[in-house]
């Protein structure tokens, strides 16, 4: 199994291969414990299997079959279970013996190699110690490199009634006390005899240290393997627990338990749904299978679920019935406001000593961020179809970006109304208002939401379709100065964007910005008229000076000139603080405007 120890939650995704390795870790336990897996396109007929495959490991991968002579115990699995590849502290093995030992005895597990078998007191076997047909238990100790006996069952006697030695018993106990009952025939001792050993299924998941009242006989401690005490859920509701009494110490140690998964863990997780009651601020969710409905909260309970409400602040998670906990971070510290999106899929962990859910993993977006569109509507708002194939969210996030085509140029104040979600403004960055014929007809758009200001920003935009370049209209654009006359003068403010390297015109001059080493900009102004007869002329200048700019004069005196002027300049030298203008000059009548705009860039020529 792959170490993925360096993920972190947000930073990280898993790989394929990464992702593959851990279906292939559990899928092998499936089959190795003789179930055949559904098949790989479905359907998932038995979501229990890996389940059952922990729970028959746990039960039987430590029994085997002695094929061995004269005390000389052989051991081979008599299941299909994974064997180590080497003896580790605390192996336990139990074998029905296939011969009685003529002396000193030893045990090969699983061809790993032979070991001295030792008896309680950690002292060689004598001759008949182990019978034939007599159950061993032995515990390997790395120690002193030898496997020691922990029991020894001595077939009885016609019609004895000895107590069992290792029997099964019945858990009736409360709280963190196992109170045991002999099970069916099994016969219970009069007394706490060393190596006194018994089996049993917990009823309910400790919270600490636990104690162990056999038959009544009173209550005695109950530690790990290593003598230390239980914490909370190191036993829990279902766990098979196999224990052997120490006269020595006066206290039961346990032997072996049903192995514990820490790591995505079958009836530790739990499949939900929100429950139609969740808010931005408290998650309510209810468990698919309801059956498995937990009485209470235990630490390392998993919860998944899809999340249909984005979060507007800190949360709490409530699981059905049961109380609402704070629901954080792992560190402790609060969720903060849209770090969880509508269909996200999240995972919660309840920990039982901070009685709190930790978030410790979120999906991805199951939604795109980038939506190209198609636009209908008036402009207030544009009405924006997504690409059939585009996936859109629920709501309005945070850096959805959508890219469309104007049907019609901007009205004053136009908004964007995404997928039938709701009108919201269109701004140009900075918060600028957008006025009318600002953004023309059939001009590309991209613009982003921005949560905070409940709007979308223009991050970019096409020039204008009457804009031409420069080396196609030479035929109408001189330089020089413009005719006398009255000249009126058209000012827009240019928000400055050096990371998109243009500018975008506004309401005053465009001043060249300082610190960005612009040596030469480009230009295109454009101006339209109402259907007036008369000439007119439009110039670009440069800090009010005529002369270094270029202007185009219409001479077709008397005839209308609806379409107007469109003058583009490029490699235009500057330098910061100068400010650059647009020039109408009329001829001797009212010049009607209908639209004007300047759009400025940073050259290609720029030093």
């Amino acid at each position: 199994m792959r170490d993925l120890a360096n993920k972190t939650d947000g930073n990280s995704t898993l790989g394929a291969a990464e992702f593959n390795a851990l279906q292939i870790e559990a899928e092998n336990a499936v089959k190795d414990s003789a179930q055949t897996p559904d098949n790989a396109g479905g359907p998932d007929t038995d979501l229990f299997q890996l389940s059952r495959s922990l729970t028959k490991a746990g039960q039987a991968a430590s029994i085997y079959q002695d094929s061995g002579t004269g005390g000389a115990y052989v051991l081979a699995t008599v299941q299909p279970f994974r064997q180590p590849t080497a003896y580790y502290n605390g192996m336990c093995v139990l074998f029905k013996a296939g011969s009685t030992n003529s002396g000193a005895s030893t045990i090969n597990v699983s061809s790993l190699g032979s070991k001295a078998l030792r008896n309680r007191l950690g002292a060689a076997l004598s001759a008949n110690e182990i019978v034939v047909a007599n159950w061993v238990a032995a515990v390997f100790v790395a120690g002193s490199d030898h496997f020691q006996i922990v029991f020894n069952s001595t077939p009885p006697a016609a019609g004895a009634t000895r107590p069992d030695l290792v029997g099964g018993y019945v858990d009736n106990g409360a709280g963190n006390i196992f109170l045991l009952v002999p099970a069916g025939t099994y016969i219970a001792p009069a007394s706490y005899t060393n190596g006194t050993t018994v089996i049993f299924k917990s009823t309910r998941t400790i919270t600490g240290a636990a104690q162990i009242n056999l038959n009544s006989l009173g209550a005695r401690a109950f530690v790990k393997e290593d003598g230390s005490a239980f914490t909370d859920s190191e036993i829990r509701t279902g766990d098979w627990v196999v224990a052997a009494f120490s006269s020595t110490d006066n206290r039961f140690e346990l032997v072996t338990k049903t192995l514990q998964v820490t790591i995505p863990g079958l009836e530790r997780v739990f499949p939900a749904a929100e429950d139609g009651a969740s808010t931005g601020t408290a998650y309510k969710i209810v468990l698919r299978d309801t059956s498995k409905t937990p009485g209470s909260y235990v630490n390392g309970q998993t919860f998944q679920w899809e999340v249909q409400t984005a979060n507007t602040g800190g949360l709490t998670l409530a699981v059905a019935a049961l109380a609402a906990k704070p629901f954080t971070f792992p560190n402790g510290s609060a969720i903060p406001s849209g770090h969880i999106q509508g269909q996200e899929y999240v995972t919660g962990v309840y920990t039982s000593a901070a009685d709190r859910f930790d978030l410790v993993q979120k999906s991805q977006p199951p939604f795109d961020l980038y939506i190209p569109a198609v636009a209908t509507g008036s402009g207030v708002p544009y009405n924006l179809a997504p690409r059939p194939d585009i996936r859109v969210p629920l709501t309005y996030v945070e850096g959805l970006t959508v890219a469309f085509r104007t049907n019609v140029a901007s009205p004053a104040n136009p908004t964007i109304n995404l997928n039938s979600l709701g009108a919201k403004a269109l701004r140009l960055p900075n918060s600028v208002v957008i006025g009318a014929n600002r953004i023309g007809n059939q001009q590309m758009v991209v613009a982003v939401y921005r949560v905070s200001g409940d709007r979308f920003e223009v991050v970019s935009e096409s020039t204008d379709p009457f804009a031409r370049a420069l080396g196609a209209m030479s035929d109408q654009v001189e330089n020089g100065s413009i005719n006398d006359g009255v000249i009126r003068t058209l000012e827009w403010a240019t928000p400055v964007y050096d990371d998109l390297g243009f500018y975008n015109s506004g309401d005053q001059n465009f001043v060249v910005p300082s610190g960005l080493n612009i040596a030469r900009i480009g230009v295109t102004a454009h101006v339209s008229y109402s259907l007036a007869a008369g000439n007119h002329c439009a110039a670009i200048l440069k800090i009010g000076t005529q002369t270094v700019g270029v202007n185009h004069v219409d001479t077709a005196s008397g005839t209308p000139f609806g379409e107007g002027h469109t003058i583009t300049i490029d490699g235009f030298p500057v330098t910061a603080g100068q400010s650059i203008e647009m020039d109408v000059q009329p001829a001797g009548a009212d010049i009607d405007i209908t639209n004007a705009y300047m759009t400025v860039w940073v050259s290609k020529f720029s030093a």
